[in-house]
């Protein structure tokens, strides 16, 4: 093994250490509702999964959707753990976004739905940033916005299983096992947080704790399946 390779070999486990050593801080944190612990070590989740891509030599091919959904991932992270009440809702739409460029990268893998996969972007990008809007200057209409909002996440969870099985012939066999992994947790994440919000009211800190957890495994294999997928391409 060359010494460049070894090295590599290193950041990468090193890497992988904090990552993991990260989303277990989040989770106690949250199962103990100590949210300072929580917010630092989820907030460095994303960006060390950016180092782990820089690192591995591949970061200047990776598809500018999957570019997207890090970058919008990280600022709705930071969104919801540092901003205020009404920061915290526009980062909730962020992920919502975050889905959705997932939704554009799976798009733009067959030919047939190549064109369409900006102009879905940037359709529901401009209707998350409306009533985004909305919620700032209307708090009037806070609960009718909450709902719409609630739709548009759903249909972009529909979209998302939709676009992936599109186009499973044209992922590598580890790429479409590291999607499906994480589209898996996407869905029971985003289930489990509707459970806290609308039945257990905040209640069940293993809820919160669980959603941490789901959250660290989907990021990871979403990080994975990109990787995997570009070395198809070299």
């Amino acid at each position: 093994m060359s010494s460049e390779r070894k090295e590599s070999t290193n950041w990468n486990a090193l890497l992988f250490i904090i990552y993991w050593g990260a989303v277990v801080v989040e989770c106690v944190a949250l199962l103990n509702k100590k949210y300072t612990y929580y917010g630092f070590s989820r907030a460095i989740l994303v960006p060390i999964l950016l180092l782990r891509i820089i690192t591995s030599g591949l970061g200047h091919k990776v598809n500018r959707y999957v570019s997207l959904f890090f970058f919008i991932s990280m600022l709705a992270d930071l969104f919801t753990i540092f901003g205020t009440p009404n920061i915290g809702y526009i980062g909730l739409n962020l992920y919502t976004v975050s889905y959705l460029s997932l939704v554009s990268f799976f798009l733009q893998l067959k030919d047939s739905y190549h064109s369409s996969s900006l102009l879905v972007f940037l359709i529901t990008l401009i209707t998350i940033a409306s009533i985004s809007a909305l919620w700032l200057y209307a708090p009037e209409l806070h609960q009718q916005i909450f709902y719409i909002h609630v739709a548009i996440h759903s249909l972009t969870m529909v979209l998302i299983v939709y676009s992936f099985l599109s186009v499973q012939s044209k992922l590598m066999p580890r790429s479409t096992d590291n999607f499906f992994v994480s589209l898996l947790f996407i869905i029971v994440t985003n289930l489990l947080y509707a459970l806290d919000v609308f039945y257990f009211k905040f209640k069940h800190a293993s809820i919160e704790s669980l959603i941490g957890l789901g959250n660290g495994i989907y990021l990871f294999q979403i990080t994975r399946g990109a990787l995997n997928q570009i070395k198809k391409m070299k």
